[in-house]
Protein backbone atom coordinates (compact mmCIF):
# COMPACT_ATOMS: atom_id res chain seq x y z
CA UNK A 1 0.00 0.00 0.00
CA UNK A 2 2.58 2.65 0.78
CA UNK A 3 4.67 1.58 -2.22
CA UNK A 4 1.49 2.63 -4.64
CA UNK A 5 0.96 5.41 -2.58
CA UNK A 6 4.47 6.22 -3.17
CA UNK A 7 4.24 6.31 -7.12
CA UNK A 8 1.16 7.91 -6.87
CA UNK A 9 2.63 10.76 -4.93
CA UNK A 10 5.15 10.90 -7.46
CA UNK A 11 2.78 10.92 -10.39
CA UNK A 12 0.61 13.94 -9.13
CA UNK A 13 4.08 15.62 -8.65
CA UNK A 14 5.60 14.89 -12.49
CA UNK A 15 2.13 15.86 -13.58
CA UNK A 16 2.24 19.28 -11.79
CA UNK A 17 5.90 20.09 -13.22
CA UNK A 18 4.81 19.13 -17.15
CA UNK A 19 1.85 21.38 -16.17
CA UNK A 20 3.71 24.40 -14.63
CA UNK A 21 5.91 24.33 -17.72
CA UNK A 22 3.21 24.05 -20.28
CA UNK A 23 1.27 26.46 -19.04
CA UNK A 24 4.37 29.06 -19.26
CA UNK A 25 5.02 27.79 -22.78
CA UNK A 26 1.54 29.03 -23.19
CA UNK A 27 1.57 32.94 -21.74
CA UNK A 28 2.57 35.03 -24.53
CA UNK A 29 1.63 34.91 -28.63
CA UNK A 30 3.34 32.28 -30.74
CA UNK A 31 5.79 34.33 -32.33
CA UNK A 32 5.15 36.54 -35.20
CA UNK A 33 1.65 36.27 -34.82
CA UNK A 34 -0.64 38.98 -34.32
CA UNK A 35 -4.72 39.66 -33.80
CA UNK A 36 -6.79 40.28 -37.29
CA UNK A 37 -7.73 43.67 -38.15
CA UNK A 38 -11.39 42.40 -38.36
CA UNK A 39 -11.78 40.53 -35.24
CA UNK A 40 -11.38 41.55 -31.24
CA UNK A 41 -9.71 39.14 -29.10
CA UNK A 42 -11.54 36.97 -25.88
CA UNK A 43 -9.25 38.62 -22.44
CA UNK A 44 -6.70 36.60 -21.25
CA UNK A 45 -6.31 34.46 -24.37
CA UNK A 46 -3.31 34.02 -26.45
CA UNK A 47 -2.86 32.86 -30.04
CA UNK A 48 -1.60 29.45 -30.05
CA UNK A 49 -0.99 29.24 -33.83
CA UNK A 50 -1.80 30.96 -36.49
CA UNK A 51 -1.41 30.71 -40.53
CA UNK A 52 -2.24 33.40 -42.80
CA UNK A 53 -2.56 33.01 -47.04
CA UNK A 54 -2.92 35.24 -49.55
CA UNK A 55 -5.24 33.38 -51.49
CA UNK A 56 -6.91 30.43 -50.74
CA UNK A 57 -10.68 28.98 -51.11
CA UNK A 58 -12.95 27.85 -48.36
CA UNK A 59 -16.52 26.24 -48.37
CA UNK A 60 -18.87 27.24 -46.66
CA UNK A 61 -21.99 25.15 -46.24
CA UNK A 62 -25.22 26.85 -46.52
CA UNK A 63 -27.26 24.16 -45.41
CA UNK A 64 -27.18 21.36 -42.88
CA UNK A 65 -24.40 18.84 -44.16
CA UNK A 66 -25.54 15.13 -43.94
CA UNK A 67 -22.77 12.31 -44.02
CA UNK A 68 -24.40 8.94 -46.23
CA UNK A 69 -22.05 6.04 -43.93
CA UNK A 70 -23.34 3.20 -46.39
CA UNK A 71 -22.41 5.67 -49.46
CA UNK A 72 -19.16 6.70 -47.63
CA UNK A 73 -19.74 10.46 -48.92
CA UNK A 74 -21.40 13.43 -48.00
CA UNK A 75 -25.18 13.61 -49.30
CA UNK A 76 -25.86 17.13 -51.98
CA UNK A 77 -25.88 20.15 -50.02
CA UNK A 78 -25.94 24.17 -50.50
CA UNK A 79 -22.44 25.59 -50.11
CA UNK A 80 -20.53 29.16 -51.31
CA UNK A 81 -17.02 29.21 -52.23
CA UNK A 82 -15.44 32.30 -51.50
CA UNK A 83 -12.15 33.09 -52.00
CA UNK A 84 -9.45 35.50 -51.34
CA UNK A 85 -6.65 36.08 -48.25
CA UNK A 86 -7.15 33.62 -45.38
CA UNK A 87 -6.21 33.80 -41.75
CA UNK A 88 -6.34 31.10 -39.63
CA UNK A 89 -5.87 31.96 -35.99
CA UNK A 90 -5.82 29.49 -32.45
CA UNK A 91 -5.84 30.62 -29.28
Amino acid sequence: MRKALSVFLMLVGAGMIVHAQIESRYQQDAAGSKDHKLTKRIEGSVILRQSAKQFSELTVPLERVVFDYAAQAFKPFNKLKPEGALTTTFY
